[in-house]
């Protein structure tokens, strides 16, 4: 059976791939991108190379941010989650800084009440804040806001405000410490966030994105209007080399952007979707930002993704461990009975 449904699933790899006319893109080299989603409007595709002399010397400091939510306790009216974000400054293979955010957040609702309450609890990053209980981004279909899904929101929130916190960071000081703004030395000169710019709620947009904003996205369904995948259409035209071609320009809500595809190593097949404000290529060229970007993409263990990312994703990671270990001291007798009506997949998973 397992043969058979490989089979199927190499079937439509087969006949998407035969799609993509990569000989036909190579014979019009002005032909647009054509994307499927609605937030991208297509831009004339054109490429450029990066030379491996361009590779030498590090141009820009990056400042790297990720992060982490792990609910803990969940019922019906309350839900508890655990939050981490975490930032690492490099200039090239050069780390000049770590930070990380550690707190919790505690969302409830009460009988009658149309919004939820929010308590952020362990740091000064966030505030306490109220949201409507049918807000999109948390809601299920047609139902009203799943509580659980608030510790996503403020993770979000917590990653946007860590940027805007890095992007005023002194990228002068050596390794390890933390970093705190305004900058008494050179600033960074660019913060790269895990993911996309898209700011999903009205609290996230309040926050807002600092002027020299990047994202750049480990996968991507984007397709062609043949139903291609994207990337396989830029990998078939691609040269073996480090490379940046953009795709479309984005107009998210509240935000406006360009979409490179990358490739950060020449040793690597692997695209990448690199978003930046618009405006950032002012102060910081496309190009110099690719250059950064593939010098700290050199490690064998993902080669050619940024090894800051990496490592932000590290130190923001929430383990399963860990989550069981805090849960558990958090548990008293009138707090289980609350979960009761939540943890029955718990109940079967241990047996």
């Amino acid at each position: 059976m397992h043969r058979s449904i490989a089979s199927r699933v190499a079937d439509i790899v087969s006949s998407r791939t035969r799609e993509l006319g990569g000989k036909a893109y190579l014979e019009r080299p002005h032909e647009p991108w054509v994307l499927s989603a609605e937030a991208f409007q297509p831009i004339p595709s054109s490429s450029a190379r990066l030379d491996a002399g361009d590779l030498s010397s590090p141009i820009a400091s990056v400042a790297y941010i990720d992060g982490g939510n792990a609910e803990l306790l969940a019922s019906s009216i309350f839900s508890l989650s655990r939050i981490q974000v975490a930032g690492a400054i490099f200039r090239g293979r050069e780390c000049l800084g770590r930070v990380t955010e550690s707190f919790y957040c505690l969302a409830s609702i009460e009988s009658g009440q149309q919004k939820m309450d929010v308590d952020i609890i362990g740091t000064g990053l966030l505030s306490p804040f109220s949201i409507a209980a049918d807000e999109q981004c948390l809601t299920d279909g047609v139902f009203k806001a799943r509580i659980g899904r608030t510790g996503e929101l403020v993770r979000r929130m917590a990653e946007l405000t860590m940027m805007h916190k890095l992007a005023a960071a002194d990228a002068s000081r050596d390794g390890g410490s933390k970093t705190s703004g305004p900058a008494s030395g050179p600033p960074v000169d660019v913060v790269v966030r895990d993911g996309t710019l898209q700011m999903q709620s009205a609290p996230e947009r309040a926050i807002g994105l600092p002027p020299n904003a990047a994202a750049l996205t480990k996968t991507s369904g984007l397709l062609t209007d043949s139903g291609a995948p994207l990337s396989a259409l830029a990998r078939s035209l691609a040269p073996q080399a480090t490379w940046h071609v953009p795709a479309a320009s984005l107009q998210y809500p509240g935000v406006k952007a360009t979409m490179h595809l990358v490739c950060l190593s020449d040793r690597s097949r692997r695209i990448f979707r690199l978003e930046t404000l618009a405006g950032l290529s002012e102060a910081l060229p496309i190009s110099d930002l690719c250059i950064s970007l593939a010098q700290n993409a050199t490690d064998p263990v993902f080669l050619g993704y940024p090894f800051g990312l990496i490592e932000a994703n590290r130190l923001a990671r929430i383990e399963d461990p860990q989550r069981e270990a805090e849960r558990l001291r958090l548990l008293q007798p009138r707090i289980t009975e609350a979960l009761q009506d939540r943890d029955a997949h718990d109940v079967l998973d241990a047996l």
